[in-house]
């Protein structure tokens, strides 16, 4: 049996880049200003960190408490000097952060700053690809010293590979996210408190939520057994994202009737590419289909770790299934699945260079027979890029050849039912 196919419409393209800040917090979520006299021979900076949805006005409602910040590590490196110049750990109290500061941070005013944020460290067991058995994020953090080699550090952060349990979404792991910003600094900065504004920290992880409702003209409930999407990685991921060559995409452009690629010096809007993300997200909250997915742009040239396990990822129901009665209501699937980043790039006719595919499946029961309905493509789904959510919406209809599927890519936080467009059957 075939499905007919809604069309994806981007509300919320949940990436900002991987710019990240500096920070100096305390337990009670701010720096005491007590000595209003700096050092001439240090600078102070002074910033919040903020998750995406946070700046788009969604706040902490809604969002689980594995989905937010609960430690902050910050490293700042100096480009002058190639050394570290600071390593602070902070740990954030209460259910979780995703909104912290203001912070401050002292620097010495002698040129650029290469600034790492990393939030939830804990939650990242060992590190596939790091020296000798057993080293946990923690422990290599732990490990780097003040005035030690910058580029050993860069090195190890950047390359980093940890390992995501398939059952992640059945465990208290807080999800880890890291950023990276570039914050220039001069001998006239000494003696002075530099305003950064607001930071945003990207999730590593991608995020996948099921909803169903049930129309069935004959008042019986359907069962769904299980559900799955193919070709996701499903084993591990980088820690900081990874751009190959540029950190860039392709977007339509309407009136050419043409994807146009953008990279580090897209300019089109005035904003490099990672300020032109941010804008994208505030824009597709307030209007979710205008512009469209595809005028907004995705974002492609990223990798994923060598020998990245691309397969079918399937969430099994117990106890018979999920039950679906007959009431006119939608129904959440009742699980949350966080799994890497992907990069499924399509074979067939792809309409630019990089476009991803990826297919859904559902398993049903219903009055006692099993139904497995075909794979179809998440229709104009072309990135996979972290901190994606993808929310699929089924509705069974009044027989069986009415059922849909519904797609989108939302917000982290948002739920609720997702609609598009009619697409015809069998058109990608």
């Amino acid at each position: 049996m075939k499905w007919r196919l809604f069309h994806i419409r981007l509300c919320c393209l949940l990436f900002v880049s991987c710019v990240g800040f500096v920070s100096c917090i305390n337990d009670s979520g701010s720096f005491s200003d007590d000595d209003n006299v700096i050092d001439e021979h240090e600078c102070l900076l002074t910033l919040n960190v903020s998750l995406l949805e946070t700046r788009a006005g969604v706040g902490e409602t809604g969002t689980a408490s594995k989905e937010r910040m609960h430690s902050l590590r910050v490293v700042v490196l100096s480009e002058a000097t190639d050394k570290v110049e600071v390593n602070n750990y902070y740990y954030l109290k209460n259910d979780g952060e995703s909104l912290y500061g203001p912070i401050l941070i002292s620097v010495k005013p002698d040129g650029l700053k290469s600034i790492y944020l990393i939030a939830n460290e804990e939650s990242v067991g060992n590190l596939v690809n790091m020296t000798g058995s057993g080293t946990t994020l923690s422990d290599f953090l732990k490990s780097v010293a003040v005035e030690s080699d910058a580029s050993t550090f860069k090195t190890g952060i950047t390359e980093a590979v940890f390992t995501v349990p398939e059952t992640s979404d059945d465990t208290n792991s807080n999800i880890p996210m890291s950023a990276v910003y570039q914050i220039e600094t001069s001998t006239a900065d000494g003696g002075t408190r530099k305003d950064c504004g607001t930071f945003y920290i990207v999730r590593t992880m991608t995020k996948y939520s099921f909803s169903f409702r049930n129309d069935r003209v004959s008042g019986l409930p359907v069962y769904v057994k299980s559900w799955e999407i193919s070709n996701l990685v499903t084993d591990k991921a980088y820690l900081m994202p990874h751009f190959s060559p540029t950190a860039g995409g392709y977007y339509w452009n309407s009136t050419a009737s043409e994807w146009v690629y953008f990279g580090a010096d897209w300019t089109e809007t005035g904003k490099e590419w990672k300020e032109w993300l941010a804008k994208v997200s505030d824009q597709s909250n307030i209007d979710p289909d205008n512009p469209s997915a595809d005028e907004n742009g995705w974002l492609t040239c990223y990798n994923i770790p060598a020998g990245a396990v691309t397969k079918k990822f399937q969430h099994i129901y117990k106890d018979g299934g999920l039950e679906i009665p007959i009431d006119g209501a939608e129904h959440d699937g009742g699980v949350i699945k966080y799994l890497p980043e992907s990069k499924n790039e399509k074979e067939t006719n792809p309409a630019f260079e990089g476009e991803q595919e990826y297919f859904v499946n559902v398993l049903i029961s219903e009055n006692g027979k099993e139904y497995k309905f075909d794979p179809v493509p998440l229709p104009n789904l072309r990135s996979l890029f972290r901190n994606t959510h993808v929310r699929v919406y089924v509705r069974f209809g009044q027989t069986m050849k009415d059922d849909v599927i519904y797609a989108k890519i939302i917000d982290w936080n948002i739920w609720g039912r997702v609609e598009g467009e009619l697409r015809p059957e069998g058109n990608e």
